[in-house]
């Protein structure tokens, strides 16, 4: 047992929530107590990205952004929650004319809260649910640093973790009907973004 930080990537979260547990809606807070375990939590982090207003779709998009900042609200209530936005880029048209967007910043802002940890020696353990192989330095650092990474994923749909980063963590936690079960209030998409 020990001091733990969990690392929340919303964006892939949200994939999960959705394709998985059809919109379930998630109590963070059980969240991040099941991810904890046993250690005591110092901090937990949520990294999403704000909606952005599309032209021709202003009032739908801001009604989106006020459920999204509705729920941030709900998120800001949560004892040692830390939220943490990047934002959206355009990067050009899908094949059927809707614009494409991609998440900026939010990587970065999750690697540096947990070097900031590892350097300051906060904590002994990290959960990360993620399935983005973009992490591996990070989780190789921490490893490097005594910390000890446990990997929350999704194993169906299309969800599945980078394989290598799912081999280099040193456990792995499948986010099992019965996880979901003690994290989910009722079901009903619009309660989170």
């Amino acid at each position: 047992m020990g001091k733990c930080a969990v690392f929340i990537d919303a964006g892939y979260l949200e994939k999960v929530r959705e394709l998985i547990y059809e919109g379930a809606a998630i109590d963070y807070r059980k969240l991040i107590d099941t991810c904890a375990e046993e250690h005591e939590l110092l901090k937990a982090f949520y990294y999403n990205c704000k909606p952005v207003i599309r032209k021709g779709s202003e009032a739908e998009d801001r009604g989106k952004i006020a459920r999204f900042e509705s729920f941030l609200g709900h998120l800001k209530a949560i004892p040692k929650l830390e939220i943490r936005l990047g934002r959206l880029v355009y990067v050009g048209d899908k094949p059927d004319g809707t614009p494409a967007y991609r998440q900026q910043q939010v990587d970065t802002l999750l690697a540096c809260d947990l070097l900031s940890l590892l350097f300051t020696r906060q904590i002994t353990h990290t959960m990360l649910i993620t399935g983005d192989g973009d992490f591996v330095p990070l989780v190789k650092e921490a490893k490097k640093a005594g910390i000890s990474v446990t990997l929350w994923y999704a194993e169906d749909k299309g969800l599945r973790p980078y394989k290598y980063l799912k081999k280099i963590c040193d456990e792995r936690r499948v986010f099992a009907p019965e996880v979901v079960a003690n994290t989910t209030l009722k079901l009903n998409s619009r309660s989170t973004p």
